[in-house]
């Protein structure tokens, strides 16, 4: 039978070790030749704590309540990225929050208040996830990515300036794409982007119908001026034809696209064909009456402002 090694603590020895010259359990392990567990057992034995050790630590007295709440609540920093500017490890600065009683679900508290999303940033949502909007999501958040080309740019800062709150940037960013080399004809872009916030998945868990259920006057301006397109064919008369680019959508969510247009705005709309006899289609068509009623809509919309000054080319039969 193999004969079970102990070793002896001194209380002191050990208390000076661990309080007083901050030697990690490794440390000391090695010195008395033995395991950690076996340190750790004879600290609790003894009734040596870390918070006699983080008393005698001139760095862990730098982790205030106040300054650990405002990174944690009030930023919405993790663990991970307050240990970045301490310089320490996260499971430090977990265990300094456990002792200051700051939880997650105090985190979330604050996260879901200071992120909610107002009436008209929604409808901004809905009209961007169907247009040129992508919402990508990580672990418990998302994130809504916006991007337009070069000379839609006041278009673009006009979103921005309704999101600007949700967002960690100050600025729309530019994105230079006219030198890559995949085959496409890539145009520049600027874009901006969201925080994560959780309060963002119940759009990123919508699907299509869930989607086209929730458009509005405002919802119905940005998916148009995100995919609609106006073709003039007499300036004169100003009678124009509204297009929107739909080919994402299969052929049944098509059909209830079309059912709300006419339910919400009494609008007609009809299927754009591209070979219609192996049904492949490119999205809706307007004929002239229900493209005035379309423009109409989206004139008088809270964002018709925003889409006069932005983006006129797409509201030309009212100039």
């Amino acid at each position: 039978m193999a004969s079970v090694i102990k070793f002896k603590f001194d209380k002191e020895e050990l208390y000076d070790l661990f309080v007083n010259q901050l030697k990690t359990t490794k440390e000391i392990a090695d010195i008395y030749g033995c395991t950690t567990v076996t340190v750790n057992v004879n600290l609790r034995k003894y009734g040596i704590t870390w918070e006699d050790r983080d008393r005698n630590d001139p760095e862990k007295n730098k982790y205030t309540r106040e300054c650990l709440y405002n990174l944690y609540i009030e930023e919405q920093k993790s663990p991970e990225e307050i240990a970045e500017i301490y310089n320490t490890t996260h499971t430090v600065i977990r265990r300094r929050l456990q002792k200051f009683n700051i939880t997650y679900e105090m985190q979330k508290e604050k996260h879901h208040e200071q992120f909610l999303i107002s009436e008209l940033q929604h409808d901004v949502i809905i009209g961007s996830v169907l247009g040129d909007g992508a919402l990508t999501r990580k672990g418990e958040s998302s994130i809504l990515t916006v991007f337009h080309q070069e000379s839609q740019k006041e278009y673009c800062q006009a979103k921005f300036d309704v999101m600007r709150n949700l967002c960690p940037i100050n600025e729309l960013k530019f994105s230079y794409r006219l030198n890559e080399s995949d085959g496409y004809n890539r145009q520049n872009q600027f874009y901006f982007y969201t925080r994560y916030i959780r309060n963002l998945n119940r759009y990123n868990d919508m699907n299509t119908y869930e989607l086209l259920n929730n458009l509005n006057p405002n919802s119905l301006t940005v998916w148009y001026l995100d995919d609609g397109s106006l073709e003039i064919k007499n300036y004169r008369k100003g009678n124009g034809h509204i297009q929107f680019a739909m080919k994402w959508l299969n052929r049944d969510e098509i059909e209830y696209a079309i059912q709300m247009f006419k339910n919400k705005f009494n609008i007609n709309a009809k299927i754009k064909w591209r070979k219609k006899e192996e049904g492949i289609y490119s999205g809706l068509k307007f004929d002239i009456a229900d493209t005035e009623k379309l423009i109409n809509v989206v004139k008088n919309s809270e964002l018709g402002k925003m889409a006069r000054e932005t983006m006129a080319y797409k509201l030309l039969l009212l100039a």
